[in-house]
């Protein structure tokens, strides 16, 4: 690519990048616009007619698109109207690139792309987009701010010079990356209204819906992104066995429909803890929170409602969030208003619905209740995603039980629990997820989008006993959608939701706390009491990310005393007077001089915009320096003074021929 087209170059591959990490408020009419000034700038070669027009008329059409494109993306809806408006600043912004200070100007519309992707996005992506965008930004500084050196000295860019640059914006990048982690994790942290001040509405947001709704849950087990991610102590569980209760449904309509109801949880006998689980919550519209079957309590700075129907929030939440939950075995909870709620009928049922109920039931509640899951679970009930082609607009619960015998998990958990409630047998259904995949870097469990379940509890033995007929998660069917989610990770697979956990952890939830926490283990760490940093808030892996940190400035540290000590060395080399001679060719050279052979000086210091006075006295300290007996750092820095001095001349012209063309 050409010096002159470069620059658009970086800057279309960085509006890519901000593309990707604003998604999908990135999908409007102002990013073609921008994407069209990109490419003509880059095709044309720098020839802007928009650049060309006075200042009032641009800045008139500027105001005329960002209103079209506020209006456009509708207005109050601010997220959309910001990254409208960033695009067609950019796009203006692109015609009319010159000079550094518009690439300045640039930098800083970037920035504030990426603070609004931050308000729309919480994964580890947002941290390597800002680290490309940096780079880039970066180079394309220092490139623009070299061609404007060159351009005023007369002179052209060379690709070795791009070269040159694109390694010392690495090796800066790598100094400067752990400078503003340092910088990050000592930033003095004060709780505001604006702790919990994003959601990533567009990444990985939770669907989940507090209700039997078969075409909301469908969606969800088509959605592979993250629910939440939990870290469990207690006996090991297998995935199958991993039922995540989120909201529990007591109202049935007559089909498969249900709803929590008003059903209050009035006594205090709660299930003896077995596992503990650390749960982070991805962002989202959260009204429950989740926990493995029978959850005895949680800790959580949120406030909860009392209910039966599940850890109920007050007020939803959209940001991500973080609790402790305890599960034990078996949920005794049963009181007269939970009986008469477990055992409500619809006003009208099928009438073949109630003759299948007589059919199978049994001598005893649990008779009955296994006669039932036999029949669902029989040869004739196949499980599908896909509605029966027989019913295109949807099939009812009658139809599943009586003809179709074809569904998902909701048909299986409504056709089961209102079989039950028909003979007698109390029974309430519950929607959340079933399995966990189990990263064993971090040492926890991802739970997805796709996991979303329905099943059956009913009250059997005096306690709620957990029922499943969904023949996709019954005990025997390797093929089955629990079997696919407790597979572990592949080690790259592995390694992602590893890094994901972690900048969860420590940057998207750094809080005051957690600051505190990983300061005193630390302190505890340098003292030599490893068994104090991990109960002060740094776990096995962290403590080697602080060792590794260690050892990263060790490196850097290293790395600058070893460079300096290659230009001593190489300074010292050579003959004092032959180190200045080359040091004076080099300045030459970057001062525009072509022809650098022996004897040429005259030719080019005739071609200078100097007075003749002027020009006398560099090329006397040029012929100091480079044929002299003895040169020096006194001589040198002679030169560079009569080259700066050239090079403000060579700018003054250059503004003349500007001013004139005007």
């Amino acid at each position: 690519m050409k010096a002159a087209n470069l620059i658009p170059g970086l800057l279309l591959l960085i509006g890519l990048i901000l593309f990707q990490a604003l998604q999908p408020l990135a999908w409007q009419w102002p990013t073609l616009l921008w994407l069209v000034a990109e490419l003509w700038v880059i095709l044309r070669g720098g020839r802007l007619p928009f650049a060309e027009l006075r200042g009032g008329t641009r800045f008139l059409i500027t105001i005329a698109l960002l209103l079209v494109a506020n209006l456009s993306a509708g207005w109050g809806n601010w997220l959309q109207m910001g990254a409208a408006s960033l695009y067609v600043l950019l796009a203006v912004k692109t015609l009319e690139l010159r000079s550094t200070r518009d690439l300045f100007q640039i930098a800083a519309l970037l920035l504030l792309g990426m603070g609004l992707a931050a308000w729309i996005r919480v994964d580890i992506a947002l941290g390597i987009f800002f680290v490309l965008e940096l780079f880039f930004m970066l180079l394309a500084l220092l490139w623009q701010g070299f061609l404007d050196a060159r351009r005023s000295e007369g002179g052209d860019a060379q690709q070795r010079e791009l070269l040159q640059l694109l390694l010392f914006a690495l090796f800066f990048q790598f100094l400067l990356l752990p400078v503003l982690a340092v910088f990050f994790f000592l930033l003095p942290r004060t709780p505001t209204p604006l702790w919990h001040w994003g959601g990533g509405v567009g990444v990985a947001a939770s669907g989940f819906s507090p209700s039997l709704d078969p075409a909301r849950i469908q969606s969800l087990q088509l959605d592979p992104a993250v629910a939440f991610r939990a870290q469990i102590r207690g006996p090991q569980l297998a995935p199958a066995k991993m039922y995540w209760v989120g909201a529990i449904l007591w109202q049935d309509d007559g089909g498969v429909h249900w709803q929590p109801g008003q059903v209050t949880a009035d006594c205090t006998r709660v299930p003896q803890a077995v596992w503990q689980q650390k749960i982070l919550l991805s962002p989202g519209h959260h009204s429950y929170l989740f926990a493995l079957t029978s959850p005895a309590r949680v800790e959580s700075g949120l406030p909860l409602e009392r209910s039966a129907s599940g850890l109920r929030l007050r007020s939803p939440q959209d940001e991500a969030l973080r609790y402790t939950a305890w599960s034990g075995v078996g949920d005794v909870c049963f009181s007269s208003e939970q009986r008469h709620a477990a055992l409500q009928l619809p006003d009208k049922i099928n009438p073949q619905i109630l003759q299948l109920a007589t059919h199978l039931r049994g001598a005893t509640p649990e008779q009955t209740t296994q006669r039932i899951l036999s029949w669902l679970r029989g040869p004739s009930f196949h499980y599908s995603l896909q509605t029966p082609a027989a019913y295109p607009h949807g099939q009812s619960l009658a139809d599943f039980l009586l003809h179709s015998h074809s569904g998902f998990c909701e048909y299986y958990a409504a056709g089961l629990a209102t079989l039950l409630r028909l003979d007698g047998v109390p029974a309430r259904v519950v929607v959340g997820y079933h399995g966990g995949q189990y990263d064993a870097l971090g040492d926890f469990w991802v739970v997805r989008q796709s996991m979303a379940h329905a099943w059956v509890q009913a009250w059997l033995g005096g306690q709620w006993v957990l029922l499943d007929a969904t023949p996709a998660v019954s005990p025997g069917d390797s093929t089955s959608a629990a079997s696919a989610s407790g597979q572990h990770f592949s080690a790259g697979g592995q390694l992602w939701s590893w890094l994901q956990w972690e900048w969860l952890n420590w940057v998207i939830n750094f809080s005051p706390s957690k600051q505190r926490q990983a300061w005193l283990a630390l302190g505890s760490l340098g003292q030599g009491d490893s068994r104090h940093a991990q109960t002060g808030g740094l776990s096995a892996p962290h403590l080697a990310w602080s060792s590794a940190g260690t050892h990263w400035v060790l490196f850097v540290l290293l790395s600058a005393l070893g460079f300096w000590w290659w230009r001593e060395r190489r300074r010292h080399r050579l003959p004092p007077a032959e180190f200045y001679r080359q040091r004076s060719i080099r300045l030459l050279r970057r001062a525009g001089m072509r022809d650098l052979r022996p004897g040429t000086e005259n030719s080019w210091l005739c071609t200078l915009p100097l007075a003749e006075a002027d020009r006398a006295e560099l090329g006397a300290a040029l012929y100091r320096q480079r044929y002299g007996p003895k040169p020096n750092t006194a001589g040198e820095q002679s030169l560079k003074d009569w080259l700066q001095i050239l090079a403000r001349a060579r700018r003054r012209l250059r503004a003349g021929v500007h001013a004139r063309g005007e």
